[in-house]
């Protein structure tokens, strides 16, 4: 039987390549006619964050599962300083080297992506295969990013104007309202939002499924609040999978 590949593409930092090593390890344990390619990249100005990612791989021996660095950018002098908007940057500086890795896949069948990584999921649509996001926080903050991102998009709603005028806010993924005061940076920081999350978020609707850390008898409101209709705008959502918890062995 022919092996199929899948290509995982994750935020080279602890709380999501870690995470996203384990689930491919899982995978394969159930799948002996599948093989993984985790594609890994460097943040230049993280080189403490770099250390910890290649002692995940150098940690990493297990058959079909495969690590490939993909090139650093050698002047990133003009990008962002901040963190996360730098690493979108270098997200989109690795497409055109990811689409050449993956037209020489023999027997390419997916990409998992991650959170910050989404929008490599155009890569995934020129070559015709399907692309699942891997979100390795909680079921109810995932709905709060997509439920900000409906109220926007779908509802024409400023929700800046929302977050100054309210002391909380109503979600779909929460029990109880939830303060405006713990809310993440990533919601109420205008310019995080328009220039970073808006859009990753955007591409969260795309894929063919949702991998979800996280297991029904934890969050089992949260994950019903993605079946309703409406819950998170008119476009509805790819199909859910609760994988977790995924830890290491």
């Amino acid at each position: 039987m022919e092996k199929s590949v899948l290509v995982f593409i994750a935020a080279p930092v602890m709380g999501h390549l870690a995470q996203s090593v384990q689930l491919a390890k899982l995978m394969l344990e159930k799948n002996n006619q599948l093989s993984v390619l985790v594609l890994v990249m460097k943040v230049p100005i993280d080189p403490e964050g770099t250390i910890k990612v290649q002692n995940i791989i150098s940690g990493c021996s297990v058959e079909r599962l495969h690590f490939h660095h993909l090139p650093t950018p050698e002047n990133t002098d003009n990008w962002s300083s901040n963190r996360g908007l730098f690493m979108n940057q270098l997200v989109e500086f690795q497409k055109p080297h990811v689409r050449e890795i993956a037209s020489k896949i023999e027997g390419l069948s997916g990409f998992i992506l991650d959170a910050t990584t989404s929008t490599l999921s155009d890569v995934a649509e020129e070559f015709r295969v399907p692309s699942y996001i891997f979100f390795t926080s909680s079921a109810a903050s995932f709905g709060l990013m997509l439920h900000v991102q409906s109220l926007q998009d779908e509802h024409n709603q400023d929700t800046f104007e929302l977050l100054k005028t309210s002391q909380e806010l109503i979600l779909p993924s929460f029990v109880q309202p939830i303060p405006i005061t713990v809310l993440p940076t990533v919601i109420t920081d205008k310019l995080l939002w328009s220039s970073r999350m808006h859009k990753l978020i955007q591409y969260w609707r795309k894929p063919k499924g949702l991998i979800i850390n996280t297991f029904s008898e934890l969050e089992d409101y949260a994950l019903d609040s993605f079946v309703k209709d409406s819950a998170y705008g008119k476009t509805g959502l790819p199909r859910i999978y609760p994988i977790g918890p995924v830890l290491n062995r």
